[in-house]
């Protein structure tokens, strides 16, 4: 009985492998687009457009808009540094932020998100954050404003 069990349950994991590979996503995919991101942390939506270079977050609660300029070190990493920031109350953070580049690994992509592991290093520290990001399609709602 035992090995009937363990044979059909590495039967089920195989073909669970199997189906779940065929609709993967490669990191490529999610290197351009519109993206939602929920910070639990501050409870806040950001919307999120991505090129090849160039990356816009607006904070959808205060309207702050975010520029990042994005070196791609491959198709599932890449290191943001902040260029823009409309912030009126910017403070030491938005400073450090601006001067240190996040290194951003993408970790697994489905059909509708990703998950993203971004790390940022400094004077002997590192603080890492493992989240998801909402993949939006193009017939979504989605407008920026000019920053």
């Amino acid at each position: 009985m035992k090995r009937y069990l363990l044979t059909t349950t590495f039967s089920l994991v195989t073909y669970l492998n199997i189906t779940c590979d065929n609709h993967h996503i490669n990191c490529a995919d999610v290197r351009r687009g519109r993206f939602l991101y929920h910070s639990s942390i501050t409870n806040t939506d950001y919307l999120i457009e991505r090129n090849d270079t160039i990356q816009t977050e607006i904070d959808t609660h205060s309207k702050i808009i975010t520029r990042c300029k994005i070196v791609w070190v491959n198709d599932c990493e890449y290191y943001l540094t902040i260029t823009q920031n409309n912030n009126p109350n910017r403070d030491g953070i938005d400073s450090f932020f601006e001067s240190t580049p996040i290194k951003t690994s993408i970790v697994q992509v489905t059909s509708s998100y990703y998950i993203f592991s971004s790390k940022v290093d400094s004077i002997g520290k590192s603080l890492t954050l493992t989240d998801t990001m909402k993949i939006l399609k193009w017939g979504d709602p989605f407008h920026f404003p000019r920053l």
